[in-house]
């Protein structure tokens, strides 16, 4: 029998090699069979990388949002919302359990007036342009029931410090960065300074620079906890796959989540045959 597996192993990695041999010498000659065989039926996503409005807590650094109920973000928010309709999306993913349908209910609610949005950002820009474009469902994506999970201690803790204060202090920059366009800057300012390929890459690579590296020998609680975080982010790309499969109908998609989801996210589907990433800055209103 374990002889059978590995035949069929070796076969395997064999027809692995050998496409990627093909392709590798079909491009090299100018071949384009190769990508004539890969689907071009793309479907359109934005991403959104927020921060939390309702100030939540659960990360280790937190924006400090000032009250977004207030009337000076209120008319933010209109225009903000009046900016991303353009993109005319079919479907609104929001950070919120695939498994909870609580968030469409309350959905349901805010279209037949029995509902007063709440200041999480998924309601404070998910309802209103989902209201705003006439859709009757929002969609939710994410998996909460994974968190990152990076616990080092004893010796190891003590012996990777000065890795993880660098952590701290870097963290605590950024945030203090952000904290104060937040106090000067409309929602629609912050957000596009949010989402830039510097602030995305930033972002995955404090994950490799810092996380990554702390362990020693079995014990690797660095390798644990990105693992942990890419998880829970695969997850949330397997769902967002899921909503684009639920039917045959062709779908824009607008992905409203956390900026640090929205930059591996992005990380994932720029390999993607089966997603056209479109550039949220031409949707977001300069100030």
């Amino acid at each position: 029998m374990k002889t059978r597996q590995k035949k069929r192993a070796i076969l395997f990695s064999a027809f692995i090699f050998l496409a990627a041999s093909t392709i590798i010498a079909q491009s090299l000659s100018g071949n384009d069979v190769a990508q004539k065989s890969v689907s071009t039926d793309k479907t359109p996503i934005a991403l959104l990388g927020v921060y939390h409005f309702d100030n939540p807590n659960q990360d280790q650094f937190n924006v400090k949002s000032d009250n977004i109920l207030s009337e000076k973000r209120q008319k933010e928010l209109d225009i903000l919302v009046a900016g991303l309709v353009k993109f005319k999306p079919t479907h609104i993913a929001l950070e919120f359990n695939k498994n909870d349908e609580a968030l469409d209910k309350r959905y349901q609610d805010y279209l037949n007036g029995k509902y007063q949005l709440a200041a999480s950002e998924r309601e404070q820009i998910g309802f209103r342009l989902a209201r705003l474009l006439g859709h009757q469902h929002i969609y939710s994506v994410d998996e909460p029931s994974i968190q990152l999970n990076f616990e080092p201690s004893g010796e190891l803790a003590k012996e990777f410090s000065p890795l993880l204060e660098q952590l701290n202090d870097v963290g605590n920059k950024v945030i203090g960065h952000i904290n104060k366009l937040v106090q000067e800057k409309s929602i629609s300012a912050v957000l596009s300074a949010l989402n830039t390929d510097e602030l995305d890459k930033m972002n995955v690579d404090l994950y490799y620079r810092y996380l990554l590296p702390v362990g020693k020998g079995n014990v690797q609680p660095g390798v644990e906890g990105v693992t942990s975080w890419y998880k829970r982010n695969l997850y949330i790309l397997k769902n967002i796959k899921d909503l684009v499969a639920s039917d045959k109908s062709d779908k824009k998609v607008m992905v409203i989540f956390g900026q640090g989801h929205t930059a591996m996210l992005k990380q994932f589907m720029q390999y993607s045959s089966e997603f056209e990433i479109i550039d949220i800055q031409q949707f977001l209103p300069k100030e």
